[in-house]
């Protein structure tokens, strides 16, 4: 995430938050925020002075904001929708069942590689075949943690009230 909408953004939750919203991503995708605005001139650096901007990018200056896991398909509020088991980690011996329509977190900083097994309930999925569990190995935590999204994908807006305008 860079841009001064993000940067100016004093938690890093509500960022993470924003691009889940925006993204809706599916499986594993890691978050970084760009919180100095570093990322459009190395950009342009890039072209002239490749090995100057992997040192630069490799320096720490991305904030991680942590591992997110979203999961495909559509189930109703409340019902079962992802079974988490944490193998390492500073959660480790956890066991997690998240309810569709919500969001759940692990307190797991950066630095703190952890491995999860992770299963969908019943017809969603984590971007392979509908129920099909995965060993997610060394997912990294961050500023926020890891994040384990089973809202459903698309994400649904609420629509207006009949005869009432916004």
């Amino acid at each position: 995430a860079t841009g001064s909408l993000f940067r100016g953004t004093p938690d890093a939750g509500q960022v993470i938050l924003s691009l889940l919203n925006a993204l809706e991503p599916v499986g594993r995708a890691f978050m970084v925020l760009d919180r100095h605005g570093i990322l459009q001139p190395a950009a342009v650096l890039s072209q002239h002075e490749p090995e100057l901007v992997r040192g630069l990018l490799g320096a720490d200056v991305l904030e991680p904001l942590g591992t997110c896991i979203g999961l495909a398909g559509k189930a109703k509020d409340g019902v079962p929708a992802l079974h988490v088991k944490v193998l390492d980690g500073p959660e480790a011996g956890r066991d997690i069942t998240i309810n569709a329509g919500t969001i759940h977190v692990l307190p797991v900083g950066a630095g703190q590689p952890v491995t999860l097994e992770l299963r969908p309930l019943g017809r969603l999925s984590l971007g392979l075949r509908p129920g099909e569990g995965v060993r997610a190995e060394h997912l990294q935590g961050g500023s926020v943690g890891i994040v384990l999204d089973a809202r459903p994908r698309p994400l649904v807006l609420p629509t207006a009230p009949t005869g009432k305008t916004w």
